[in-house]
């Protein structure tokens, strides 16, 4: 008997703990920023892509101690379009993206609070059924590739930014960042001094396309 009631007490006390945890934005309150930079902020990003001329986001975030999407939105409003996210707009940019085709070769960025930066080349991930569960699942090289599961209520803004190179060959991305600023992903089509498979640079034009046709998000 004495061991129902502690039981049945300890599972009492474990459902009021749980019912009692703050979410993920009570516990994170104060982290969001404004995705748009401001026009001191646009001119510190351009004085350096004046001498890094293509370099990857993440590069210029860096050298300027900003976070990156102060960088997309701080090049030149003509290399650049910018969306506030939402569930449907960012599945509506992946499906866009999935017409890339699943063996079209792309670079994928991704940043640990934008200090550590992965580079590395993959397949589009391709995104899969829509459970309507607050995510979406991608898969690269038909599942052989990278998985990778994006978090909707996580993703503030979608950046689609064009800037020119040193050799001719113009840096592509279409770059998901979360509300504090810093990237999710980033989708690179091309970057400068690397080769890039024109299927990408092809499917890059579509989704920019896309973008530009949304209510714009930055100036």
């Amino acid at each position: 008997m004495k061991h129902q009631l502690f039981t049945g007490a300890l599972f009492t006390a474990l459902a009021c703990s749980f019912t009692a945890l703050p979410s993920y934005a009570e516990l994170n309150h104060g982290v969001a920023i404004s995705a748009c930079a401001t026009n001191a902020q646009a001119q510190a990003v351009q004085a350096h892509y004046l001498k890094v001329k293509g370099a990857p986001l993440a590069v210029v975030g860096r050298m300027v101690n900003l976070p990156e999407v102060l960088v997309a939105s701080g090049v030149p409003k003509k290399n650049r379009h910018s969306v506030q996210a939402s569930a449907k707009i960012s599945k509506e940019i992946w499906s866009s993206i999935d017409s890339w085709g699943a063996q079209t070769n792309i670079r994928m960025v991704y940043t640990m609070g934008g200090k550590h930066v992965l580079d590395f080349p993959s397949k589009v991930p391709i995104s899969g059924p829509d459970l309507d569960d607050g995510w979406i699942d991608i898969y690269a090289d038909n599942g052989d590739g990278v998985h990778g599961h994006l978090w909707l209520e996580r993703i503030a803004s979608i950046h689609a930014v064009d800037i020119p190179g040193v050799d001719g060959v113009q840096t592509r991305t279409i770059s998901f960042y979360g509300p504090d600023g810093q990237l999710v992903l980033g989708l690179y089509a091309s970057i400068t001094t690397k080769t890039f498979d024109k299927k990408a640079v092809d499917g890059f034009a579509r989704t920019q396309a896309l973008i530009a046709s949304m209510p714009q998000l930055c100036n």
